[in-house]
């Protein structure tokens, strides 16, 4: 199993950059993080450069909606942006949600004033004006589904809306991201998803429940998980988007037992 550290929650103990070279020591095959617009990424580049490490994805959508039809053009043009950084930072994929996130994942505008029909034939249209730039690019776009638990007033909470938006698009450039913590709070049947959605899965997050801590922490069986991933031969990357629940040390321990 290829692992990702999300950069955001793991290795808080040390500056942004120096976590780098930390998950490079801790044994990760590549990083991971949220926005770059406030970020000085040629700082970042250097800092991934210099640990040997790749960039796997960050988020592309920071500003923006795709459920907004009237900031659409805006919103392509913030994710061809996000896709030019990403080739510049080696990175492959850029993370998406149907609601722009602010800097601590809240909901930035829950788009009250658009029905729910007109929110999904909005995310369809720009996902699909989008596929063939990121075709381009050589640039995977992640769709991912998020708990309106945690996230009040979010749109696409459950993993099914994503992956009907990748499959109505068509693009081998367009994938789902099945988080498999936000699964969990939302219907579970994790290895049923993930079987039923093998096809069309570009990245996979993990994190355990309660806690959204490492494994072993909570309820899912991460050991049938990757067995499950293993049986399907899973070639993508799992990112560990987790708080550890009693500092990174430990929790990397945890992690690198599977």
């Amino acid at each position: 199993m290829k692992k990702s550290a999300n950069l955001e929650m793991l290795f808080t103990e040390k500056t942004f950059l120096e976590r780098f070279q930390c998950a490079k020591d801790a044994g990760f095959d590549a990083v991971e993080f949220a926005g770059w617009l406030e970020k000085d990424m040629d700082a970042v580049i250097n800092a991934a450069r210099q640990a040997d490490i790749p960039i796997a994805a960050f988020t592309g959508d920071e500003l923006y909606s795709p459920i907004d039809g009237a900031r659409q053009q805006e919103y392509i043009e913030l994710v061809c942006r996000s896709a030019e950084m990403a080739r510049r930072a080696g990175a492959r994929m850029l993370v998406t949600h149907s609601n722009a996130l602010g800097a601590k994942s809240e909901v930035l505008c829950r788009h009250d004033e658009l029905t729910a029909t007109k929110k999904l034939l909005n995310m369809y249209d720009t996902y699909k004006k989008l596929a063939p730039h990121m075709e381009r690019a050589g640039i995977i776009l992640l769709v991912e589904a998020i708990s309106g638990t945690e996230h009040p007033g979010v749109f696409m909470e459950h993993v099914d809306l994503a992956a009907e938006i990748v499959e109505t698009v068509g693009s081998p450039n367009v994938r789902l991201l099945c988080d498999l913590y936000h699964m969990q709070q939302n219907g579970g049947r994790l290895v049923e998803s993930l079987r039923r959605y093998r096809d069309i899965t570009g990245h996979i997050h993990f994190a355990d429940v309660p806690g959204r801590h490492e494994p072993g922490t909570g309820e899912i069986n991460f050991a049938a998980i990757k067995q499950c991933l293993t049986q399907m031969d899973y070639q993508g990357m799992v990112g560990f988007a987790l708080q550890p629940s009693e500092g990174t040390e430990r929790a990397v321990r945890a992690i690198m037992r599977y």
